[in-house]
């Protein structure tokens, strides 16, 4: 390993150590440089070398960690189409070469699975194996929260309410509804209306 410092305003220690480290009981050269007698040019060119060798001969460790680290690809679909899970065999093929080890995966389905009809599990088998067979991690998306559509769609009424007070209500037959306060309405003209819109 190749190590540089600055002992003063203009000299610089280059020092090699071998794989061993500190304890080592190779012997340790190392080499005074006076950067002061250096013209610019010079003296840019060390240091470049230097950060070039100092990157080339990074320590194992270091390599290690970095290929410890994981790559997560973000990927929303509906696996009930039959089309969608071929197209997950070709993107995630790739996204597996370029390194990635996580798929979050997510399926608005995912909430309603006891509505799900045997096609849609035969499809989520077909992209189990397709993860296993290119060595990805699938990570399921589940309690989607921001416009929760997906969990209200199976009981609206788990939606936060807005508290509402004097607000009328007529009962008829045993049954009280609920009146708009003032009358709702639509104008006789419209004030705007989207060009797409034909009235």
């Amino acid at each position: 390993m190749l190590r540089y410092a600055q002992h003063d305003t203009n000299c610089l220690t280059v020092e090699h150590r071998a794989a061993g480290g500190p304890e080592s009981t190779h012997p340790q050269p190392r080499a005074m440089v006076n950067v002061e007698t250096m013209n610019p040019f010079t003296r840019a060119f060390l240091v470049s070398v230097i950060a070039i060798v100092c990157m080339l001969s990074a320590s194992p460790a270091v390599a290690a960690d970095a290929a410890s680290h994981q790559l997560w690809l973000y990927y929303p679909t509906n696996l009930l189409v039959d089309k969608n899970v071929d197209k997950i065999q070709e993107i995630w093929g790739r996204a597996a070469k370029a390194g990635y080890t996580h798929v979050l995966l997510a399926d608005s389905k995912f909430t309603r699975l006891a509505d799900m009809d045997p096609r849609y599990f035969k499809n989520v088998e077909r992209v189990k194996k397709i993860a296993a067979d290119l060595k990805l991690t699938i990570v399921p998306a589940m309690f989607s929260i921001g416009y929760s559509n997906d969990l209200l769609s199976r009981d609206p009424n788990l939606a936060e309410g807005l508290p509402v007070r004097d607000a009328p209500f007529v009962v008829k037959d045993g049954i009280a509804n609920l009146q708009a306060d003032p009358a709702i309405g639509f104008k006789a003209k419209w004030g705007f209306k989207d060009d797409a819109v034909k009235v």
